[in-house]
């Protein structure tokens, strides 16, 4: 059974970094949720210490990991989910955060000049464009995901970034993935 009071959601995220810490891990993959987790696992030689499901609480995570002595850190998973961490929302639950259309939305109209082609998810326009189209746009989001990320971090620990869609197929990243592999 999943905690789901906010207050002890945190705690065992932190007794889930602690146990990584514990276990020697210096490389934690932080994931949204299962769907994360599986792409993770799918994508990377992870060992189950390593993968922390963060659920929403991404800015409790964030914050409090640089209290521990990792050397870099993934962020992996759906761009759905993670595009709201380029625009600052730390707590990614629906009812507490923007929609991620606009973040996609706003990163595609910097890096094509043009709008999105028209769908009510993210999992939408990411099909609905093509492959180099789909590399760009995930590349460039996953760029300011990093870029968000790392500085609410403090800076102090290297980040990297993995977007696939929900079929578990890479859609783009940024950073160093290579300690992962």
């Amino acid at each position: 059974m999943r905690p789901y009071l906010r207050k002890a959601v945190q705690e065992s995220l932190k007794c889930a970094l602690d146990v990584a810490a514990a276990c020697g891990v210096r490389r934690p993959a932080l994931v949204p949720g299962r769907i994360g987790a599986k792409v993770a696992r799918s994508h990377f030689a992870l060992h189950d210490e390593q993968l922390i499901e963060v659920g929403n609480e991404w800015g409790y995570v964030l914050d409090i990991a640089r209290g521990y002595p990792f050397a870099a850190m993934l962020v992996a998973g759906h761009p759905g989910k993670l595009a709201k961490l380029a625009a600052g929302d730390w707590d990614t639950h629906s009812a507490r955060s923007a929609g991620a259309l606009g973040v996609l939305g706003k990163v595609w109209r910097q890096v094509r000049g043009c709008p999105l082609p028209p769908s009510p998810t993210v999992e939408g326009v990411f099909a609905a464009l093509r492959p180099s189209g789909r590399n760009r746009l995930a590349d460039a989001l996953a760029a300011r995901i990093r870029a968000a990320a790392s500085e609410k971090a403090g800076g102090g620990i290297p980040l990297a970034v993995f977007l696939a869609n929900m079929a578990g197929e890479e859609l783009g990243s940024d950073g160093d993935l290579s300690p992962w592999r």
